[in-house]
C-alpha cells in the first residue's frame, strides 16, 4: 500500500510539474550561459530577485521564470552560433576559440565541448523545453519521445535570431549522420597513437577531432566508444 501510495504522489506531482512548465515556469535544474532566473508571484510580477547558483525560491505560489541574461553574455551566445552556422566551425574548434580569448562560462571556468550544447537549447529563442527526460524511482534516467515534451513558447525576445537557430539544428544532425562509425573510431586511434591516452580534454585539443557528445550519441556511452579503440 505504501508503495502504490508512493507511485499515485509521483504521477500526481509530475502532472503538476508539466502544467506548471506548460505555462513558461522554470521547473529546477541550473540554467545555460547567458541566462537568468528571475523570481516572480503567482500573477507573473516580477519580485525584484535574480536568483543566483543554488538559490531556491521560498514561497510555494512563487514561481521562477528564464529571462536573457547580462548582455556580454548573451553576445557571446550570438557568436557560437555564428561561428557554428555561417563559419562552419566544429563545436571543438569553437572551444579552442573562446578559451583562447579568455571567456569565462558562467561558473568562471574554462569552456568545454560539453557546454556547446547550448547550440541545441530552444531557450535562446525564447521557448521552455521540460520533460525531455524522465528519471523515476529506482530506474535509470531514459530520453522521452517528442510528443510527450512539453514546450512554452514565445516567452521572451530571441537571443539568436530564429532562423540561424534552425539552421544550427539542420548541421548538428547532418553532424550526427555524417560520418560513418569507422572514421569515428579511426580518428580516436590516432589520437590515442600520437597522445599514448585517451580523454576529453585530448579530444577537444586535437584538431579534426568529432566532439564527445558524438561519439556517446553513437556508441552508447564515451567509455564504449573508448572500449572500442582499446
Amino acid at each position: 500500500m505504501a508503495a502504490e501510495y508512493s507511485r499515485e504522489l509521483s504521477v500526481k506531482v509530475h502532472a503538476g510539474a508539466c502544467r506548471v512548465a506548460s505555462l513558461g515556469f522554470k521547473q529546477g535544474g541550473a540554467i545555460s550561459y547567458g541566462l537568468k532566473r528571475e523570481l516572480v508571484d503567482e500573477n507573473r510580477c516580477s519580485r525584484g530577485i535574480i536568483l543566483g547558483s543554488g538559490q531556491r525560491k521560498h514561497l510555494q505560489t512563487d514561481r521562477v521564470l528564464v529571462q536573457p541574461g547580462p548582455q556580454h553574455e548573451q553576445q557571446i551566445v550570438a557568436q557560437i552560433f555564428r561561428e557554428y552556422v555561417v563559419r562552419r566551425r566544429s563545436q571543438a574548434s569553437i572551444v579552442r576559440l573562446l578559451n583562447k580569448e579568455q571567456v569565462s562560462n558562467h561558473r568562471g571556468t574554462p569552456w568545454s565541448e560539453g557546454m556547446i550544447r547550448i547550440l541545441s537549447n530552444e531557450a535562446y529563442i525564447g521557448n521552455s523545453v521540460y520533460n525531455r527526460k524522465s528519471f523515476r524511482l529506482k530506474q535509470v534516467m531514459k530520453k522521452n519521445p517528442p510528443e510527450l515534451w512539453v514546450r512554452a513558447t514565445g516567452l521572451y525576445e530571441p537571443i539568436v535570431d530564429r532562423s540561424v537557430f534552425f539552421k544550427a539544428q539542420e548541421l548538428l544532425k547532418e553532424q550526427y549522420v555524417r560520418l560513418s562509425d569507422e572514421h569515428l573510431l579511426k580518428k580516436l586511434r590516432d589520437a590515442l597513437a600520437a597522445n599514448g591516452k585517451l580523454s576529453v580534454s585530448i579530444m577537444a585539443a586535437t584538431e579534426g577531432m568529432p566532439s564527445p557528445p558524438l561519439y556517446a550519441y553513437r556508441f552508447g556511452s564515451l567509455r564504449e566508444a573508448f572500449r572500442r579503440v582499446g
